[in-house]
């Protein structure tokens, strides 16, 4: 199954086009890195996606709902992690999780332990969030995303500003989820040896285009890393 189809997907800023006819599959239960420095257009492919940018070319379909036409069942499949999570400080992570699950319309979540749990925040639940260290509340905002039980999970930079341990936990929840609830997983990074350590494939970006997509077991069988597969393909693309 799609979960997530665009085909030829073009933006543009002020007549200049950041989007160049970007084409991207994911299926069911994939963990796909999106991999390229910063400015490539990933934050804007992954705004594209969740309808926070009028496209100028191209379609967008979230288990074969159209974004632009059917705008809430698409996005009703789909939990994410943009920037920052948006969190009340004064209130504790269990009270956050109960006022998100009413914005989306879940009056009386099940789940709450599950994914507090299932994100190791059961013994700070009940505290107050700005007493939570960074790692925390992005493991908060994990638990966030997934109260609508999303197929597609999207996480633009999750590691940034995370230390090695707060890297390591996060890495070890995706794997889970995955694993668990056979979501698909959608994370964008400049960081390639952590896309690296928890990615099946790797989608690179440049410039705004797709440069590759391939899986990083066959990136393994080279003997080399992802950081020299896109440095080669990057450099490629220059000269030609």
């Amino acid at each position: 199954m799609k979960v997530l189809e665009a085909v030829e997907v073009r933006k543009k800023f002020h007549r200049k086009e950041v989007l160049h006819g970007i084409d991207i599959t994911l299926e069911e239960g994939e963990i796909v890195g999106f991999v390229g420095p910063n400015g490539a257009g990933k934050s804007t492919f992954i705004k594209s996606v969740l309808g926070l940018y009028h496209l100028d070319g191209g379609s967008i379909r979230i288990c074969d709902y159209d974004v632009k036409k059917d705008f809430e069942k698409a996005l009703r499949n789909v939990g994410c992690i943009v920037e920052n999570p948006d969190m009340y400080q004064n209130i504790s992570g269990w009270k956050n999780l109960e006022i998100c699950a009413l914005m989306n319309g879940i009056s009386h979540p099940k789940n709450l332990e599950v994914l507090v749990n299932l994100v190791h925040l059961e013994d700070a639940i009940h505290h107050k969030v700005k007493t939570y260290s960074l790692g925390m509340k992005q493991r908060l905002g994990l638990a966030q995303a997934l109260l609508n039980h999303p197929k597609l999970l999207i996480l633009d930079e999750p590691t940034n500003g995370l230390d090695p341990l707060g890297i390591k936990e996060l890495r070890e929840i995706l794997k889970r989820i995955n694993q668990e609830y056979k979501m698909t997983i959608f994370i964008s990074s400049h960081i390639l040896s952590e896309i690296e350590n928890v990615c099946d494939r790797v989608i690179l970006i440049q410039e705004g285009k797709i440069v590759e997509s391939i899986a990083v077991s066959e990136i393994k069988d080279k003997n080399i890393s992802l950081e020299d597969e896109f440095l080669t393909k990057t450099l490629k693309q220059d000269g030609e």
